[in-house]
């Protein structure tokens, strides 16, 4: 095509297109339709899906438009039967649908992090249970997914199929936070609560289950809200013993253990809130297998000194996770100065994962050109 870069490779290639109704999904199907592509458009909207196809039409150009839930197995093999009788096969699967939620993490119900974990984790689950076979059997295909999804709370879904999602995807499950008793009902860890030493120790085995079964490498610890009428004291008494079982029992399933001070604006009431707080009650439990997980933008709201905390305690760091302030936005939208800290972090030779835990300004994708501007 003379107005494509893609020399003629995707003409007349029978492409499907999730997510097409707004956003990326559209895009890319009009990219692939003005490269010759034959695209089946498909959105959970129907009537922005209609108008995603009148777009390519009104070009010239060919595509037809299908209303697609992808979290329903029966819509994806509907599509699939669809491009068979129409054209004997099916060429590529653009996995693109996929939502965000604009809330702060710690505010967003668990129901509206278990829909999102259905939408843009567990539908390529069934998309590949569906078109998969079929590219098999041709002997040719592509299955290309372009998502996100959130790994906080992963109980609620079958872990072998979490687990075949990200074996599908070649993705890696990097950490995940332990049961944090009724997070819809307003608590945000047990960890304090001496009436709930019990719930905790499940939750510990229930948490090794799911880590072992998704190649998890390590857990993070919410410590919860303190209770009311309880001092503090107390309540770190509660926190070293279940931290001693918790970081022992993980430990000895290959699992490491990360604790994390969150903001007391954010989470008001919140046990843990700084880090000398968090390195204090590491010491008193003693394990080599508890760790410290930094997160920049809580750190930024209580105590600032970003760059000497982490030059000071960077072995003691075993996850990294950002967002700008105020807000908690992208890097980028607001104080910090990420490209000075990304230098700073790199040169402390931290190796691991720095995990992106802020509200995107719109799509998830759009938000990460904080990696191109940044990071240079």
């Amino acid at each position: 095509m003379g107005d494509t870069p893609y020399d003629g490779y995707f003409e007349d290639s029978v492409t499907v297109v999730t997510g097409a109704g707004n956003g990326i999904g559209r895009a890319t199907a009009q990219a692939l339709a003005r490269a010759g592509g034959l695209v089946v458009a498909c959105d959970i909207d129907a009537a922005a899906v209609e108008e995603t196809v009148r777009s390519i039409e009104a070009e010239g150009h060919s595509a037809w438009a299908r209303r697609v839930d992808v979290t329903s197995s029966e819509d994806h093999t509907a599509v699939r039967d669809f491009c068979l009788d129409t054209w004997g096969r099916v060429d590529r699967v653009m996995n693109i649908a996929g939502i965000t939620t604009t809330g702060l993490p710690g505010d967003v119900p668990l129901s509206e992090w278990q829909r999102m974990i259905e939408v843009n984790l567990l539908s390529i689950v069934r998309s590949n249970g569906a078109f998969l076979p079929v590219l098999i059997g041709q002997g040719h295909g592509q299955l290309v997914t372009t998502g996100s999804t959130s790994g906080m709370f992963p109980y609620a879904y079958d872990k072998k199929e979490l687990a075949a999602a990200l074996h599908a995807n070649g993705l890696e499950q990097v950490l995940h936070n332990l049961p944090a008793g009724n997070w819809d009902g307003g608590e945000r860890g047990i960890a304090c609560h001496p009436d709930r030493a019990g719930e905790f120790r499940e939750g510990v085995a229930r948490a090794i289950d799911y880590a072992t079964a998704l190649g998890c490498p390590q857990v993070n610890c919410l410590l919860g809200k303190l209770p009311e009428g309880l001092t503090n004291g107390d309540a770190r008494k509660v926190v070293v013993d279940n931290l001693r079982f918790a970081a022992k029992e993980l430990q000895g399933a290959g699992i490491r253990l990360l604790i994390e001070p969150i903001n007391s604006f954010d989470i008001p009431g919140f046990y843990l809130t700084r880090t000398d707080q968090a390195l204090s009650l590491i010491d008193e439990v003693g394990s080599s297998n508890l760790l410290l997980q930094y997160d920049i933008y809580h750190a930024q709201r209580m105590e600032g000194e970003l760059g000497a905390t982490l030059t000071k305690n960077i072995t003691r760091i075993g996850h990294i996770q950002l967002a700008d302030n105020p807000g908690r936005g992208e890097p980028g939208t607001g104080e910090i100065n990420y490209p000075w800290l990304f230098r700073h972090i790199d040169s402390l030779g931290y190796a691991g994962w720095i995990g992106c835990e802020y509200k995107p300004r719109a799509t998830t994708l759009d938000g990460l050109q904080w990696r191109i501007t940044l990071t240079q």
